[in-house]
């Protein structure tokens, strides 16, 4: 299991060990959270939760203080990760307003929820004595604890490389499948090497017309095979565009424009004889995982 205070990354870790051990992931606040930002009741939310525990192996990543017990019960290995209040503030803003794997809505990058901001403000003073109690009384479990993030980031290190995992295929449901001998997407230790992506709909086979609104596809269905790794258009740092026709480049410009901010990943943007399914714009990427 996985704890820490709110913004020290439980769920990115949780997400790179899942990916080294392949075991189920399970996230706290998608089990207690509606998409619409409202919670569950708390009787269903110890519901879900019960469900998941009797499963055979499990990664469980979340605080829910009332339940943290009864999963240290059950769980062979804790995370703790205790890092200093500024770190885990400095982590909430920049997940505001980006979709999240963990999280079945989006947190809004104009207000502050100062309640929630208060809770992390006194974490140390509040919610820290009782889980090191915690994990006192229950020191017969294996207990990691980081202090920083390159303690972590070290740990999943060595553990990759004792499981030697040296590329992983990446897939996405929201994006067009491959149709030859070749991934959506890999992933290595560190970067992601996404395929090119056509302006095909994932949901109708088809694409748009017109260079604006396939580039727009192109663009949607890159999104989402980078968050199959939890990553965004932020962490891309190469893209490379294939024209139909090099006369469309201004028009393509102008939406890859909208979609990427300073600084901007290095491209390359070319016109090739033809693109398959006649598409006028195919683009790939490689992004680097933080």
């Amino acid at each position: 299991m996985i704890i820490g205070c709110p913004g020290s990354g439980k769920s990115t870790f949780a997400g790179a060990l899942q990916k080294i051990v392949q075991l189920p992931l399970i996230h706290l606040d998608m089990l207690n959270w509606n998409a619409d930002g409202t919670t569950i009741p708390r009787e269903i939310f110890r519901q879900r939760l019960q469900a998941e525990l009797q499963k055979d192996c499990w990664i469980i990543d979340g605080n829910y203080g009332s339940t943290m017990e009864e999963r240290l019960q059950q769980c062979d290995t804790v995370f703790f990760l205790d890092y200093p209040k500024d770190i885990c503030l400095k982590g909430i803003q920049e997940r505001k307003g980006k979709p999240r794997n963990d999280m079945p809505w989006v947190e809004s990058s104009e207000t502050d929820d100062t309640e929630f901001l208060a809770f992390v403000e006194n974490y140390t003073h509040t919610s820290r004595p009782a889980v090191l109690q915690l994990l006192q009384k229950y020191s017969s479990r294996e207990i990691h604890i980081f202090r920083e993030r390159c303690e972590a980031d070290q740990y999943l290190a060595c553990m990759q490389k004792e499981n030697k995992i040296m590329k992983e295929a990446l897939t996405s449901t929201n994006a067009p499948k491959a149709v030859g001998p070749y991934s959506q997407a890999v992933r290595t230790e560190s970067t992601v090497y996404v395929s090119g992506q056509l302006p095909i709909n994932p949901s109708t086979g088809t694409a748009p017309d017109g260079i604006a609104a396939q580039t727009e596809q192109s663009i949607a269905n890159l999104i989402n095979v980078l968050k199959e790794d939890g990553l965004t258009l932020d962490d891309v740092v190469k893209t490379t565009v294939l024209l139909n026709d090099i006369a469309d480049f201004k028009a393509m410009n102008e939406v890859y424009a909208a979609h990427f901010t300073a600084p901007y990943p290095a491209r390359s943007a070319f016109q090739v004889s033809a693109l398959p399914t006649g598409a006028l714009v195919e683009i790939e990427a490689i992004a680097v995982r933080r």
